[in-house]
């Protein structure tokens, strides 16, 4: 016989311009054991019925993935570089790629020697291209005042398990930006209850 208590609370972007569309959800969550020990982690999920996520009954947790916050942290640091580049010019020659991936052990499997087969979880990749000079020249000089990408870059969040999955496209910068404020909240939730007394999430009258 086993039990297991989880608390989850929902993480969700600031009252600011970020999307109101967001597809996805985050939320942190701790397992509590009967010998008393907790386990700490991130929960990424896509939206169920809805195509936005709000709150945590919008998020399909059927298909939700966990995140260490070592491993929020290192994704973190590696868009914090990468939203510094969106749309700038790159050399015509150059090009930009970034992949993160998470796979459970259990979905990994030695197919050779020198083959192992992967099946992904989670996956954020970023790729990023120089754009034609045609396309460049064709640019107005309003488009290069307020920001016109000069590249062209390509941003995809996949979520999912059992051979179920859901690819939200991050198609603008500032969709990049939510991402980073959610991981960066969602680490410093964690951080800030370690030590604290743990409650049940039951609202209280005022």
């Amino acid at each position: 016989m086993s039990s297991n208590l989880t608390i989850m609370k929902y993480i969700g972007p600031d009252n600011s311009s970020y999307s109101h569309y967001q597809q996805y959800g985050v939320a942190t969550a701790v397992d509590i054991k009967d010998d008393a020990s907790q386990v700490r982690y991130i929960l990424f999920a896509p939206y169920a019925k809805k195509r936005h996520v709000k709150n945590l009954d919008d998020m399909l947790m059927s298909m939700s993935v966990p995140l260490t916050t070592d491993q929020a942290k290192t994704l973190t640091k590696k868009l914090k570089v990468l939203i510094g580049n969106w749309g700038k010019a790159l050399d015509e020659n150059g090009a930009i790629f970034y992949k993160f991936s998470i796979t459970p052990e259990h979905k990994q499997k030695q197919i050779s020697k020198n083959v192992i087969s992967q099946q992904f979880v989670f996956e954020f990749s970023f790729s990023q291209f120089p754009k034609k000079k045609a396309a460049v020249n064709l640019m107005t000089l309003d488009e290069i005042i307020f920001g016109q990408d000069q590249s062209f870059t390509d941003v995809n969040l996949t979520i999912g398990r059992d051979n179920y999955f859901k690819t939200i496209k991050i198609d603008k910068k500032e969709n990049l930006q939510v991402l980073i404020f959610l991981l960066d909240q969602a680490v410093k939730d964690i951080a800030d209850q370690i030590g604290k007394e743990l409650k049940l999430p039951l609202k209280t009258d005022t």
